[in-house]
């Protein structure tokens, strides 16, 4: 109860010292934006508590720290997946020009800090002459330490 009567009386307040400074301002053209601004101020108030922003703090949120629940929920393995597919057309798109169409696959995985890291690549459709070639592109430019050849 003392919440709604704190935050009544700070939308009062705020009511009148914005009403007070509107009637202190000289011309037309600057009241007309210090009231889209009062008001934006006012709406932000209003919804203070609905929005639960008094407790937000974004100054002390991290990334890793705002991920760490993430991680096991439908939309970060749609997000791996899709990482793992442009990373295997990047490569693709990289190896093409030297050695003609391959197919290539990518496992992703996340570490403890939710970043993710290539766990294993798989290319089909290369030449045998080509594969150390390819292993060696991978690795330098990929990072890639485990390529498999079909």
């Amino acid at each position: 109860m003392d919440f709604i009567k704190g935050w009544a009386l700070t939308i009062s307040g705020f009511i009148i010292i914005a009403t007070i400074a509107e009637m202190l301002l000289p011309n037309q053209s600057i009241k007309k934006y210090a009231k889209l601004v009062l008001g934006l101020m006012l709406i932000v108030l209003v919804m203070k508590p609905i929005l639960g922003v008094s407790s937000l703090n974004i100054a002390s949120q991290d990334f890793a720290s705002a991920t760490e629940n993430v991680v096991a929920t439908p939309q970060a393995d749609m997000v791996k997946a899709t990482f793992a597919q442009k990373l295997a057309s990047d490569m693709e798109a990289a190896l093409k020009p030297n050695y003609g169409e391959v197919n290539i696959n990518v496992e992703v995985g996340v570490d403890e800090n939710n970043q993710f890291f290539i766990q294993g690549v798989t290319v089909s459709g290369a030449k045998n002459a080509d594969r150390k070639e390819i292993s060696d592109e991978l690795s330098k430019d990929y990072g890639c330490d485990q390529v498999n050849f079909n």
